[in-house]
């Protein structure tokens, strides 16, 4: 069993499964993270308590990273809910503006 009731697994290209680190917050907010290995479509499958929660299984499509590039990814770039937070991440590391490092994205 995952952290108090939550269950993930991630289903990457290859059909290899790899389990995401699970974190919870004060607020009942669940995340959910893992290090991508392959480029191409993964598959986020979610349960709590053995039943999958709403919208399971979530895919997300990792494109091959390069030196240089800002690059995004998360259900909130391709789902999401009105009124709800669509949430993703960007990943800014080695990005470069006018050569300097970007240190924030307003």
């Amino acid at each position: 069993m995952g952290l108090c009731g939550w269950i993930a697994d991630i289903t990457m290209p290859s059909e290899c499964h790899e389990k995401p680190h699970i974190i919870g917050n004060e607020y009942g907010e669940m995340d959910f993270t893992f290090r991508p290995r392959e480029v191409g479509l993964h598959q986020l499958s979610v349960a709590y308590d053995g039943s999958p929660i709403n919208g399971s299984p979530f895919y997300v499509y990792v494109n091959e990273v390069q030196a240089g590039h800002a690059t995004a990814f998360g259900p909130g770039l391709s789902y999401g809910v009105v009124y709800s937070n669509c949430e993703f991440t960007v990943v800014t590391k080695d990005a470069r503006i006018g050569g300097k490092n970007i240190t924030k994205l307003l």
